[in-house]
This record gives C-alpha cells, sequence and structure tokens, in this order.
C-alpha cells in the first residue's frame, strides 16, 4: 500500500472541504465532516490548517488555481482561437451534471466565505475574473474590439452563472446546456 504523505493528506483535506463547503454549506460542514470525508484523523486537520477559516482560504486558492492551470493548458494548445473559446466553455460546462442540484461550487464559496472573511470571497472570485480575461484575450484574437470583447466575455460568466441558478431553482439541467449554445453562438464557436 503507498504512503499517504503530507501533501497528499492536505490536498485531500482541501478537495473534501470544497465538495462538502459546496453541497452542505460553509456553515454546515464541520472539521469533522471534512476529515471523514478526506479520510484523515480529525486532529490531523490540525496539523495542516489552524482553523475552517483557513481551510477556506486553501479551498479558495484551489479554485484559482484549478481554472489558471486549464487555462493555461488551452492557450498552450497553440489552437486557434473559437477553439480556445469553445475549451473555455468546456471548462465553465465541468461540474454541470451537479449544477442543478447544488449551483455552482466557486459562487457557493464567494456567498459562504463573505460572510467571514471578505478577502478569502473575493480570492475566490478571482477564478470568475480570470475566466473573463481569458474570453476577453481570446475573443480580441478572433479579431473582436477590445470594449466588445470585454463586455461580451463579462455577459458569457454572468449568463453562465444565471443559467446555473434558474437551472438549480427549476432542477431543469436542460436550461444550463441551452444556454451553453447560446453563449457559444454569441461567441462565435461550438457548444462544449
Amino acid at each position: 500500500m503507498a504512503r499517504k504523505t503530507a501533501a497528499d493528506k492536505r490536498n485531500r483535506l482541501v478537495e473534501a472541504a470544497a465538495k462538502l463547503f459546496w453541497t452542505k454549506g460553509y456553515a454546515g460542514a464541520s472539521l469533522a465532516d471534512i476529515a471523514t470525508e478526506a479520510d484523515v484523523p480529525l486532529g490531523n486537520v490540525y496539523y495542516y490548517f489552524k482553523s475552517k477559516a483557513a481551510l477556506a482560504r486553501a479551498v479558495a486558492d484551489m479554485f484559482v488555481d484549478d481554472v489558471e492551470r486549464k487555462l493555461d493548458e488551452i492557450e498552450g494548445t497553440g489552437a486557434p482561437a473559437t477553439a480556445r473559446l469553445s475549451a473555455i466553455l468546456g471548462v465553465m460546462a465541468q461540474g454541470s451534471e451537479d449544477y442543478d442540484k447544488h449551483g455552482c461550487q466557486i459562487a457557493a464559496a464567494i456567498r459562504d466565505f463573505s460572510a467571514f472573511d471578505k478577502d478569502t470571497a473575493r480570492r475566490a472570485g478571482e477564478a470568475f475574473e480570470m475566466l473573463e480575461r481569458r474570453l476577453q484575450e481570446t475573443l480580441v484574437d478572433t479579431g473582436v474590439a477590445t470594449d466588445v470583447a470585454r463586455r461580451r466575455a463579462e455577459r458569457t460568466v454572468t449568463e453562465w452563472q444565471g443559467a446555473i441558478v434558474t437551472a438549480q431553482g427549476t432542477r431543469d439541467a436542460d436550461r444550463l446546456h441551452r444556454a451553453f449554445r447560446d453563449m457559444a453562438d454569441d461567441l462565435g464557436c461550438l457548444a462544449p
């Protein structure tokens, strides 16, 4: 059996916290729940994180790092701009099978983290800013004027979040799929 490293335990705690903050809410997810989900003894949680708030900050950092890594991979492909736009929409669509049940993981974190630490909430929100910026840059690569690209990128992220809330509220995942098709049409690319 492979030995569980400290980094592995820390990563499992962050991933478990992200999942439980999403499905139970920040207030509803106890450190004991997170330790159990991560298969880490409860006493070890404090070795990695001094508080639940510190764990929340690690979750916010994970969201930003994950989005940045995925966007950098897309950029690194050297694919045409329209293909990169489709791939960015694909990143946004990841997890969409659960959006109608739990909403957006990042948006839920921003909402919940705002109650105890505005900086942690802002950090999670950087993932949305990064998506908007990369959408804008990629639209400019297709020949769209910078100011138009900025507005279109903002509108895309806003439409995505609105579609998630509406899909969750109506329990109709098809709304989200239709929204992705509309966003793709607006961006001039293929839907994910």
